[in-house]
């Protein structure tokens, strides 16, 4: 919301705390990524928002994240 009220046009978020504070992957994904599905409906500016990871393995986990939530939003309408 802070870069959209800046009018940025796009933000990038890292996996913050994932790497040497050993958050958990999977968790920090979820939280990002629902919040992301939340807010992004609302924002004007911002149009691409990036997940940055480290890893291929760490992409993967998004993916099935997101596949998860998306499937979630489908049974709950």
């Amino acid at each position: 919301m802070l870069a959209d009220e800046g009018r940025l046009d796009s933000v990038a978020f890292p996996s913050i705390s994932t790497g040497v504070f050993g958050y958990p992957m999977k968790e920090a994904a979820r939280v990002a990524l629902k919040t992301i599905l939340a807010v992004a409906p609302t924002l004007r500016s911002v149009k691409p928002i990036r997940m940055v990871l480290f890893r291929p393995a760490d992409l993967k986990i998004h993916e099935d994240v997101l596949r998860e939530l998306a499937e979630t939003a489908l049974l709950s309408r």
